[in-house]
């Protein structure tokens, strides 16, 4: 004859097995929902922040120099494309100059290295916003990271050229 209580336990462990299960799927699917509103958040932040900075622009256009406050996303990065060389931008620019704001939460390099130009277009094409303009756009050499709210921004156009840099 069979042990009952044998029989017993086991089917209470599968039970508590399954409710472990069904709690870990659950802390996954809020952890989802909560990464995915944040991303969202921030995309709406860093859309209100490039326009902030396209209106500098157009003034730094009209005047010759301009500057503008960047509130928000922190550790979001400012970067100006086609980025070191002529190739590659993101899809948002097609064959276009563009600022772009993309999230960038990493270091910018890697072993003392600066990152190459394809981990920049594959952070802005994954998580950004950008603007096309006609005119060549510069950040001066590498990405303008957006760490300390305020961050003061000088924009200035000569020759057909905007330049952007931190004050």
């Amino acid at each position: 004859m069979k042990n009952k209580k044998a029989f017993l336990l086991g089917e209470y462990t599968l039970k508590i097995i399954i409710g472990v299960l069904c709690l870990l799927l659950l802390v996954y699917l809020l952890y989802g929902l909560y990464s995915n509103s944040k991303d969202e958040r921030n995309l709406k932040m860093a859309e209100a922040t490039l326009d902030e900075l396209v209106e500098g622009m157009n003034k730094a256009r009209e005047s010759g120099n301009s500057e503008a406050i960047i509130l928000n996303p922190g550790k979001w990065n400012i970067i100006a494309w086609p980025y070191k060389d002529r190739y590659g931008r993101p899809l948002q620019c097609g064959i276009s100059n563009c600022i772009c704001i993309c999230v960038i939460n990493e270091k910018l390099t890697d072993r003392g290295r600066p990152k190459t130009q394809k981990f920049f277009l594959k952070k802005c094409d994954s998580l950004g916003v950008c603007e096309i303009f006609d005119e060549e756009i510069g950040t001066g050499g590498s990405p303008i990271i957006i760490e300390d709210s305020p961050l003061e921004i000088g924009i200035s156009y000569q020759n057909n050229k905007f330049t952007i840099s931190r004050k």
